[in-house]
């Protein structure tokens, strides 16, 4: 397919009532449509033509590509280190994309989660920011109260703290994360799968992810 072919469908398709939008920011270029009111022999071709436009100018498309057990998880990092350029380049690498992540108490599995979004691209939340999420709600501003209100925190305080209404600063390296990146499509479902697990072994889930 061609430059001036593929204008010649978005032309085509955004006249019709499936609207799709080129969006362009400063470091990054994404195409956003609906596939799901679209006929699925339409979506491949569509696929398919993206894929041949993307060759046309070099560029690789990254799949998804099942992870082999055990898995290879990036870490651990300590929720007491502030900038991710200060950590090990790996670590930093695996933390930037998306992926499945995992918060520990003291070496205690509290949380699993995931983020569909590679931070390597602008504008996306990544597991590194993610990350960040959790350290906003546990510290205090200047006046001694918590920048967010958060189930986390309160959980976090009843089980360690005997519900102590702060997270001491001091123990923010006793909460530490690890990594597993993965293509966006597979985070939600390796997410499941491993709570799955977790709950088959131990009978509950983790601290954080109960409701």
């Amino acid at each position: 397919m061609s430059l001036m072919q593929s204008k010649e469908m978005s032309v085509h398709m955004s006249n019709s009532e499936n609207p799709i939008y080129l969006r362009e920011r400063k470091t990054s270029l994404s195409i956003e449509m609906d596939f799901s009111i679209i006929d699925k022999k339409k979506v491949k071709e569509i696929k398919k033509g993206m894929r041949a436009l993307c060759r046309e100018f070099d560029l690789n498309i990254i799949e998804p590509k099942s992870l082999r057990k055990p898995y290879r998880w990036a870490g651990p990092v300590g929720l007491h280190m502030k900038d991710i350029r200060h950590i090990d380049k790996g670590i930093a690498n695996a933390a930037r994309q998306s992926g499945v992540y995992r918060y520990y108490y003291d070496g205690i599995l509290i949380y699993i989660g995931s983020s569909d979004m590679d931070g390597r691209i602008d504008g996306k939340r990544s597991m590194w920011k993610r990350r960040l999420d959790l350290k906003d709600c546990l510290t205090p501003t200047k006046d001694g109260r918590n920048k967010a209100s958060s189930g986390k925190r309160r959980d976090i305080l009843k089980a360690f703290y005997k519900g102590r209404s702060r997270f001491p600063k001091k123990d923010f390296n006793k909460i530490t994360h690890e990594f597993l990146p993965c293509h966006p499509d597979m985070a939600r479902g390796l997410e499941d799968e491993m709570l799955r697990d977790y709950k088959s072994k131990h009978g509950a889930l983790p601290l954080l992810n109960r409701k």
